[in-house]
């Protein structure tokens, strides 16, 4: 009984850390609904259905945000493991940090981040800048650890985000070159540049749990 009794506490804990952000989102759209008038229904429906927009409507786009969401929980999933059977404490804090950069960019793709910002402090380099400095300070600070990895494929990732940011930045010279195919270079980029971050992390985790189990096994 004693054990079932664990159990169960257990199990409320978890269900009430699964829904407690779903429902605060509910209230908090509720109350905003309320307070600013715009209908319940903005806030609730598939977006395709508001703007009458063909389902493939940003496609690659919607795919790059699903990359970065399935890399950032693979992150803090993993940093669960090596927290409670792992001797990595700071790959822990590695898989951690870089779960919260990988989700700020998931949130600032998926809400257009970047931009909404760049309208009141009137740049979006000041923004790629403090980007490129947090991620910096992930890289610099657990260098040891990314140089015992396959490194090469998030050097490849760090390739394509540049030439998105680069193409993001001179997009005016750009489109005098190849007109509309700016997007489709500048965001086609930057999803590679998903991918292999997703790639990269993916595979560092999947390493980190194998040398778990081989000790384990030992």
């Amino acid at each position: 009984m004693l054990k079932l009794s664990q159990r169960t506490k257990s199990l409320m804990v978890y269900l009430v850390l699964i829904y407690t952000p779903a429902l605060l989102l509910l209230l908090a759209v509720a109350f905003v609904s309320k307070k600013t008038g715009i209908p319940i229904y903005n806030f609730m429906v598939d977006p395709f259905t508001i703007v009458n927009r063909h389902p493939t409507f940003g496609i690659v786009s919607y795919f790059g945000v699903l990359v970065l969401g399935t890399a950032a929980t693979i992150c803090y999933f993993c940093r669960r493991i090596l927290l409670r059977y792992g001797n990595n404490p700071k790959s822990a804090v590695f898989l951690l940090l870089a779960g919260i950069f990988t989700t700020t960019l998931m949130l600032d793709d998926l809400f257009l981040g970047h931009e909404t910002l760049a309208k009141f402090i009137r740049s979006e380099k000041i923004i790629f800048f403090l980007y490129g400095c947090w991620l910096l300070v992930i890289l610099l600070g657990f260098r040891n650890l990314i140089m015992e990895s396959d490194y090469l494929i998030l050097l490849i990732a760090l390739a394509f985000f540049g030439l998105s940011i680069s193409i993001d930045i001179f997009e005016e010279s750009v489109e005098q070159y190849v007109g509309q195919w700016r997007v489709f270079f500048e965001d086609g980029f930057k999803t590679l540049g998903f991918v292999g971050w997703f790639g990269y992390f993916a595979r560092y985790c999947y390493f980190q749990i194998i040398n778990i189990l081989s000790h384990t096994e030992n």
